[in-house]
């Protein structure tokens, strides 16, 4: 009963960690660029400027690292949002979500 009661205090804390992002991290449709796992867990998913990427013929770069997404790609999705959003860590980004108006 003691794990049960455990469970039910803290699996709505936990669903809500991820805060903004959620949308993200229960999507398991977003896919990494590169790997074939999914784009974020835990704090790794955040807004990020329109400044961020610059678009090109092909898709989309990262100003800071110069990664590519390719249109029609693996890790380049639509955000859900008004927002551009990035996952990834040590400056690397593993997917990227294009604001609607610009995609």
């Amino acid at each position: 009963m003691r794990v049960f009661t455990l469970l039910l205090v803290f699996l709505p804390a936990m669903a809500l960690a991820h805060g903004d992002a959620a949308w993200i991290q229960h999507n398991p449709a977003y896919l990494m660029r590169i790997a074939n796992t999914h784009c974020c867990d835990e704090s790794h998913c955040h807004r990020v400027p329109a400044d961020f990427v610059r678009r090109t013929a092909e898709g989309w770069i990262v100003r800071s690292t110069g990664q590519v997404f390719l249109d029609g790609r693996q890790g380049l999705y639509q955000s859900v949002d008004d927002d551009w959003w990035a996952c990834g860590a040590d400056d690397n980004v593993w997917c990227l979500f294009i604001a609607p108006a610009k995609a």
